[in-house]
């Protein structure tokens, strides 16, 4: 209670000012509320403890509850305060890191003002060379290439006879790196160079009319059929391959994008297709591989070349397990272990030798007097090891391969034979760039006749006119039938063998002081290994 005494006067003194703090109740008092003015409340001054608290509680989301709870202790039911939740502002999503090799990826529009400057520097008038080298330069600064997508790239070029290895002792001046515009800087620090060659003809000289020849398509078809199956393949070809064709098919698509070269539109789609066929077409050269000899071929060289006829004509012997052992197991079956226990039956590779080969002649003479042959008399006359290129392929039909499968079913025999079909092939050259073979353009295909071969209907579905075989083939003495003993190499109807690809190995020649050998001096310039050994005995 305020002290309320009177004054000397004997007036009662004014009341003084109330003081708008908050009063505490007494010790008697048997509830301990808080008593607040109805005045307008003065903010108190808070402890270092709970403003701590509230910067935390600003900081961490969690502590809001904390503080809450702590408030609502000291506040009655009524007097508790609402909770305010905190409006948090959404960030928004980080945005992706575009390379341009993204599927579906499409080079954005150009401004007018590039639109303008492209004008000029693709103009039909400036040579080609200079026009190239400027959209391979600026094809780089628009992608964000891993280390391996840059290594197909620059051997791709490679193939076309651009160089882009790094440049030696190319020092920059950082001074000159500062007042140089964006495009003085990439050009100063590009790598890949369309330059008249001065030191040898590894890479492409625009004077050499002769030697050298603008064609995309034949750039694409040799560094995809040669360099990522041979030099760059690792567990899948196939992957390779997809991988390579989509890095040079986006390539392209820039170069008709910003038209560097309207001249060679149709070329360079005709390059773009075979980006498209080859990953499938490549993997069906190793299933091919891989499937060859098909069966009717097997069963022909099993009976022809490995003494399987024979057999035929010697009596049954009971049947008993090949041991597990291969030297005894290939004792025991006579023949090579390349077989399996099923095709060691000679009756039936004799079946399904005898019915393709009659089922596919039309000639009724010929298919009486191969009836009339006894299997015994047939063999093989001549063998050679020859290339040829798929002309055309013919695939029994659905009626045919319903009709010989009930047939074969009625001799307990369905299900052992395959469908088989014709495939027919031209002699041709594989190209090796080996001195001691023909050339291709030296070899007149057409001079020679074609060749049918029987072949199984699901090989002749992977078969592509155009397609190379190396092949080992047996010619037999009736009717002039073949058949195919070795497959040695399968390549693509696309395959073409750039000369370009002979000199990724190529050093320049250097002049070499030291004097040839002589039968005086065999390895002038060195020591005679020979002396050097009977020297280290004498000593």
């Amino acid at each position: 209670m305020a002290d309320q005494t009177a004054s000397p006067s004997g007036e009662r003194p004014a009341e003084p000012a109330w003081d708008p703090t908050i009063v505490e109740t007494s010790i008697d008092t048997p509830e301990r509320t808080t008593l607040e003015t109805k005045s307008d409340q003065r903010e108190l001054p808070t402890s270092n403890a709970d403003g701590a608290a509230d910067e935390a509680a600003e900081d961490d989301p969690d502590m809001d509850g904390i503080a809450g709870d702590v408030d609502d202790l000291a506040l009655g039911d009524d007097e508790k305060p609402k909770k305010k939740r905190k409006s948090r502002k959404k960030t928004g999503k980080k945005r992706r890191h575009i390379t341009g090799f993204e599927e579906n990826f499409c080079d954005p529009p150009v401004t007018p003002a590039e639109a303008s400057e492209e004008k000029q520097l693709y103009a039909s008038e400036i040579p080609f060379p200079q026009r190239i080298e400027e959209c391979i330069q600026r094809y780089r600064q628009k992608r964000k290439m891993t280390e391996r997508n840059a290594h197909i790239f620059n051997k791709y070029l490679f193939f076309g006879g651009i160089d882009s290895s790094q440049r030696q002792f190319a020092g920059m001046d950082m001074e000159a790196i500062r007042e140089a515009s964006t495009d003085e800087i990439r050009q100063m620090t590009a790598t890949d160079v369309v330059q008249p060659s001065e030191i040898g003809p590894k890479f492409y000289d625009p004077r050499d009319t002769e030697g050298w020849v603008v064609d995309f398509e034949g750039v694409v078809k040799g560094f995809l059929s040669r360099f990522i199956p041979e030099v760059m393949t690792r567990i899948d070809p196939e992957t390779d391959t997809r991988e390579a064709g989509y890095i040079i098919h986006n390539f392209l698509n820039y170069v008709l994008h910003h038209d560097v070269c309207p001249e060679y539109t149709a070329n360079i789609k005709a390059a773009q297709a075979i980006c498209q066929i080859a990953p499938d077409e490549l993997r069906a050269t190793y299933e091919i591989y891989a499937a060859l000899p098909d069966s009717f071929s097997t069963a022909a060289r099993f009976l022809f070349c490995d003494g399987g006829i024979l057999k035929t004509y010697e009596p049954e012997k009971p049947a008993s397990e090949p041991p597990k052992d291969k030297k005894k197991a290939s004792e025991w079956a006579g023949y090579d272990m390349r077989y399996s226990p099923e095709e060691l039956d000679a009756h039936l590779q004799l079946v399904i030798f005898r019915f393709n080969l009659l089922d596919k002649i039309k000639d009724e003479n010929l298919k009486q007097k191969i009836c009339d042959t006894e299997p015994k008399e047939m063999r093989v006359a001549n063998t050679k090891a020859q290339a040829y290129k798929v002309v055309s392929t013919h695939r029994p039909s659905k009626r045919v391969k319903t009709h010989n499968e009930e047939m074969l079913s009625q001799q307990d025999l369905g299900g052992k034979v395959k469908p088989t079909g014709l495939v027919i092939l031209r002699p041709t050259i594989i190209d090796h760039a080996w001195s001691n073979v023909m050339r291709p353009e030296e070899f007149d295909s057409q001079q020679h006749p074609t060749e049918t071969f029987i072949l199984d209907d699901d090989l002749l579905a992977k078969l592509v006119v155009g397609m190379k075989l190396q092949l080992v083939v047996c010619e037999l003495n009736v009717g002039g039938f073949r058949f195919i003993k070795e497959c040695k190499e399968v390549r693509t109807s696309f395959d073409t063998l750039l000369p370009q690809s002979l000199m990724f190995t190529w050093k320049d020649p250097v002049p070499n002081e030291r004097p040839a050998p002589s039968i005086y001096e065999p390895n002038p310039g060195h020591e005679d290994p020979a002396k050097m050994a009977e020297d280290d005995l004498d000593g």
